[in-house]
């Protein structure tokens, strides 16, 4: 978990954190559609429900059919339960194709 990012406010209100934390995930490229759905419905529902900022990249990792996908929210709880909604929406796709991993240069 990465503490900070653009536009990121440090300190404490009220007992929550207002320091906004990011998790970035690394998802294969046919599994984008699970997270985005048709016309962006999916992940315009899931930030609805979750509360976080969540994106997915436009382009692939270098020499990588697999994606970046950014989670960001203020509550450590939130960003966790929205990476699990994430992961559980590629669960079935993700099986579909062989999966070329990411291999750092």
């Amino acid at each position: 978990i990465h503490r900070g990012g653009r536009g990121g406010r440090r300190g404490v209100r009220g007992g929550s954190s207002t320091q906004k934390l990011e998790l970035r995930l690394i998802v294969p490229s046919h599994c984008c559609s699970g997270i985005i759905g048709k016309g962006g419905s999916l992940i315009k529902k899931m930030k609805e429900e979750t509360k976080s900022y969540i994106q997915v990249y436009t382009l692939p990792l270098p020499l990588s059919e697999e994606y970046c996908v950014r989670i960001q929210n203020f509550e450590q709880s939130d960003l966790i339960r929205t990476a699990v909604r994430v992961f559980d929406s590629i669960a079935d796709i993700k099986g579909r194709s062989p999966i070329i991993m990411y291999d750092p240069i």
